[in-house]
């Protein structure tokens, strides 16, 4: 651990909950961003698409431009460009704008993710997955927030767009910031010297994240870099559209399966959100004593039984309340400790490793909330539910399938 710890920490959660704040708002914010427009919910669905579309594009990029450069410089830019894109989205009129600035606020996505997790990695490798963790809680408390600001802008002021504002002017502080703080080698190394400063062996780094054996370690240092790590990438991808989709939609969701009005449902969404912040804590501190591969395994069960009862809740707001809080409580480990795992395996390129979880986890959030936009307007709310259950499923038996093939415990 280097003697700037506390003060990058700090830097890294902020930047998240920055984050946090803007995508969680732009559930309670659809409708008005649709009016603003003058499209539809169904039309405003391709905003996902670009949104994510320039997530996928900056994690593909910036893995290996913050191993050559360092992290600082792609944290430094990616803050500045989503601050400045989401702005210009709370106030766009024209679909197409609207859309170009989504591709623009997703690279700054994109890259604040990748830099804040794998700088996360790399402050304390001694107890890599409970930093990871630890960070990614401040995500969950933005997101929080969120949607309770936009529902105290919808009573005060008739619209949900000032927390987006918010959100976005934060991620513009922190921008500056974030060169002139004091971080680790390497934010500003280049891949080779760091890989001759900081790289450890496999079976080191593994230990990391969940004591395992030599023997094991290796297994997981050669997976990583081939069918383990996409397999992961795989399963990264269906939760990251998952949990966008859940975020993003459920306020339009409980409007219509029940008789909450629109501050409600905003103020309910935030309940997942808190539970999903919840589970980031509760991780962070199991982390120190409980496996990566133990974590993840009960995080993908509990998962599942909160999109079952959300399903099975469908039109009732007590059950599909409970559904979220469960569904959120499991998915809050999954992205930082999966994140964790691989970078872990992958010590001299971390960056690019983390790439590739990024990018499938990206192509995740271009597709699911689309398709549960189109599923919402053209279908209906069931079939929506039905799908989210479907899928989460498929992530734990996913899961199990990987524990099974690599035989590895982490």
């Amino acid at each position: 651990m280097y003697t700037g710890y506390r003060v990058t920490l700090l830097l890294l959660c902020t930047t998240f909950v920055s984050v946090g704040l803007v995508v969680a708002s732009l559930g309670p914010a659809l409708p008005e961003l649709a009016r603003q427009t003058d499209k539809t919910l169904a039309q405003l669905g391709t905003l996902f698409i670009a949104l994510f579309g320039g997530g996928l594009l900056a994690q593909s990029l910036s893995g290996i431009l913050a191993d050559r450069f360092g992290r600082r410089i792609v944290l430094v830019i990616a803050a500045a460009m989503f601050g400045l894109s989401a702005l210009a989205m709370s106030v766009s009129t024209r679909l197409p704008l609207l859309l170009i600035f989504a591709i623009t606020m997703g690279l700054g996505y994109g890259g604040i993710s990748l830099s804040v997790n794998v700088l996360s990695s790399e402050i304390a490798p001694e107890r890599r997955a409970s930093t990871v963790n630890f960070t990614n809680v401040f995500f969950g408390a933005g997101a929080i927030a969120g949607p309770l600001l936009a529902g105290l802008a919808l009573e005060w002021w008739g619209t949900p767009i000032p927390a987006l504002q918010i959100g976005a002017a934060l991620a513009l502080i922190v921008s500056p910031a974030a060169a002139f703080v004091d971080m680790p080698a390497s934010a500003t190394a280049t891949r080779g010297t760091r890989a001759s400063s900081t790289s450890t062996t496999p079976a080191r780094e593994v230990r990391e994240v969940g004591e395992v054996t030599r023997s094991a370690a290796a297994t997981v240092s050669d997976a990583a870099s081939s069918a383990f790590a996409w397999s992961c990438a795989f399963i990264v991808m269906l939760y990251a559209g998952s949990e966008a989709s859940v975020g993003s939609w459920t306020p339009v969701y409980l409007e219509r399966t029940t008789r909450l009005d629109a501050v409600q449902a905003a103020a309910i969404t935030s309940t997942f959100w808190a539970a999903l912040c919840a589970g980031r804590i509760v991780a962070a501190v199991a982390g120190l004593r409980m496996s990566a591969d133990r974590l993840l395994t009960v995080s993908y069960g509990a998962a599942a039984v909160g999109a079952v009862l959300v399903f099975a809740g469908h039109g009732t707001v007590w059950p599909t309340v409970i559904g979220l809080t469960v569904l959120g409580f499991a998915f809050g480990p999954l992205y930082p400790t999966m994140m964790a795992v691989v970078t872990a395996a992958s010590p001299q390129a971390a960056g690019a490793a983390a790439s590739r979880i990024g990018a499938l986890a990206s192509i995740g959030g271009m597709i699911l909330p689309s398709l549960h936009g189109f599923l919402i307007a053209r279908i209906g709310t069931f079939t929506s539910a039905a799908v989210t259950a479907v899928i989460v499923m498929s992530m734990f038996l996913g899961w199990m399938a990987i524990r099974r093939r690599f035989g590895v415990h982490f």
